[in-house]
């Protein structure tokens, strides 16, 4: 775990001097630092053009409250509010808490090796680590996830699920995300034991349910969550409205694995090893290939890496799924003499070096990603005309993707759009499809 974190921390003081690798953390930062009455309110004018501004929910209610936390306490110790480097550390570290609680249920030999891969292995799943957003936490939760499901026996332990089902909506803006994992391993349990199946993902769905009906902007938090959950994939998979879509949601891991087939080719190399044990186990031990657990984690593996080749955003879950069911299988399948164990040892420190360099090239190679600043320069104009630039004014910000960077130094301000622009389209479709229209030259 060390190692892994320590890399982490090497990688945030080089590459993020002159700025964050994503616009979406001054967001983020900055609604945790406005507080509870502002991330809990019923509308959110600061965005004009948005659904928010009359029907507004916080997505990530308590990812935000453990921002802010972190946050205040990093303002406490007087160190720098920019870069994030302590809050994003802090969610990485809750990552690998949650891999090497997973490996530990699964009882992973040589765990201690497999952790620094966990961020060292793949530059495409490290570099997004390095963005404070969310899903951070969904990853940390989905992992756990894996850890506690097992534990899910009776009755008396439905309240397992519920309580994870119920911190993923309020952590999360897509909480039906964890219903891969909830699925996964309700259909391994079902193939055994129907009742235990059923009951695990029964009290998941309760657990999500409950979430959205005890969050304290409910309905608000159902409202928004069918545009974004519901109507955004339906204008992804229809081609209605694709410039309204993110490019983490246009691009998939084929056109990722092309331009930067190098720096994807450990992922690549890893999936086929867990094919190649998966088959091992399958033909050497059937009855451990069958048990609910194994056959939970491989479809979860196996199903998030399918996912990452149609869209960017599932190498979050695909790697360390992947990473984790790699040494899941291993320990069932290859067994090393101890007077050979030295020499695995040295075999893995090598491939740890040189993941970890293609990791570092990876990034260097993305340099100019790494500039994202504040605008505290428009800060300072605004400051300088004193009173006679009211709180609350309009800036007309045509680009939505401005907003974080403005709003993070100004919060005092209005703007026009921000954020995910579908709500933008919801709210007002004619007045935002001229916006982007015009934003991308399309009309004069």
């Amino acid at each position: 775990m060390l190692i892994a974190f320590c890399f982490m921390v090497i990688l945030r003081l080089v590459f993020t001097v002159n700025g964050e690798n994503d616009v979406d953390p001054f967001y983020h930062v900055r609604i945790a630092m406005e507080g509870w009455s502002v991330y809990t309110a019923q509308t959110f004018p600061t965005m004009t053009l948005s659904t928010w501004s009359e029907c507004f929910a916080d997505k990530e209610l308590l990812f935000h409250i453990l921002l802010s936390g972190v946050q205040n306490a990093v303002l406490a110790l007087g160190l720098p509010d920019f870069p994030f480097h302590v809050p994003n550390l802090f969610f990485l570290f809750l990552i690998l808490l949650a891999f090497a609680c997973a490996g530990i249920r699964y009882r992973v030999r040589g765990l201690w090796v497999l952790i620094p891969f966990l961020f060292c292995l793949c530059g495409v799943f490290t570099f997004r680590a390095m963005m404070l957003r969310p899903h951070l936490l969904s990853i940390a939760l989905m992992l756990l996830s894996c850890a506690v499901y097992p534990s899910i026996r009776t009755l008396r332990d439905a309240w397992i699920a519920v309580l994870l089902g119920i911190v993923f909506v309020w952590g999360y803006s897509n909480p039906h995300f964890l219903l891969f994992s909830a699925g996964a391993f309700s259909v391994a349990y079902f193939l055994k034991d129907r009742k235990r199946g059923i009951l695990l993902l029964g009290s998941t769905l309760v657990g999500l349910l409950f979430g959205f009906l005890l969050h304290p902007q409910n309905p608000n938090t159902f409202i928004n969550w069918k545009i974004q959950c519901i109507d955004v994939p339906l204008m992804l998979f229809t081609g209605k409205q694709e410039s309204f879509l993110a490019d983490e949601l246009m691009y998939s891991g084929f056109h990722i694995m092309k331009t930067s087939f190098l720096f994807c080719l450990p992922l690549i190399i890893l999936f086929l090893g867990n094919i190649g044990l998966s088959i091992s186990l399958f033909f050497r031990r059937r009855r451990v290939f069958f048990q609910p657990e194994i056959l939970a984690v491989m479809m979860l593996g196996f199903m998030t890496m399918i996912g990452f080749c149609g869209a960017l955003r599932f190498i979050e879950y695909a790697m360390p799924f992947n990473l984790l069911l790699f040494g899941v299988l291993f320990s069932r399948v290859v067994r090393i003499p101890k007077e050979k164990r030295r020499v695995g040892a040295l075999l893995s420190v090598l491939a740890l070096s040189l993941c970890a360099f293609g990791v570092w090239m990876h990034h260097y190679e993305g340099m100019e990603y790494f500039t994202r600043r504040p605008a505290t320069h428009l800060a300072k104009w605004f400051a300088s005309f004193g009173d006679s630039v009211p709180r609350g004014l309009v800036l007309g910000n045509l680009n939505w993707s401005d907003f974080p960077q403005l709003y993070y130094a100004m919060p005092q301000m209005r703007y026009l759009c921000g954020l995910d622009p579908t709500f933008g389209y919801v709210y007002k479709t004619e007045i935002t499809t001229k916006l982007q229209a015009f934003c991308k030259q399309k009309i004069p």
